[in-house]
């Protein structure tokens, strides 16, 4: 790979804040805010989509339905999705639990990754590239 070659990278923006962190895959962790139910989504990054490979929660409830693929493995239903999309949009929020962003075993709240994020906020992660 030329040194001017792009890398694959995740894009973190909220209005004027904004972060690229180079990487083929985040895993994301948040709370339903109506059921309290902790959902861990494992993501990959394509220089151009976002991929939702596989996710686990432990039940279901309001607007979360368990899919038919979903194996009970440790108290947690774990299933496959692949699902390509261009961005995912995220509530920051006092009111809910802060969603936690994991990337290459760094696990920090997204206000961690965006220092001076506002109290409430739309959070937008979208595949993008970084130069190395």
């Amino acid at each position: 790979m030329s040194a001017s070659a792009a890398l694959a990278a995740l894009c973190i923006s909220s209005g004027v804040l904004s972060a690229v962190v180079p990487t083929t895959a985040f895993g994301l962790q948040w709370m339903h805010s109506i059921e309290k139910t902790q959902w861990f989504e494992q993501w990959a990054v394509t220089p151009h989509m976002l991929v939702l490979e596989r996710a686990r929660v432990a039940t279901s409830g309001a607007g979360m339905d368990i899919p038919d693929n979903a194996v009970l493995v440790d108290g947690m239903y774990r299933y496959d999705v692949n699902l390509e999309i261009q961005r995912v949009t995220l509530s920051h929020s006092p009111y809910t639990a802060q969603a936690t962003l994991c990337i290459e075993q760094r696990c920090k709240p997204l206000s961690d990754w965006l220092p001076g994020l506002p109290a409430i906020a739309a959070v937008e992660l979208a595949a993008c590239t970084a130069k190395p």
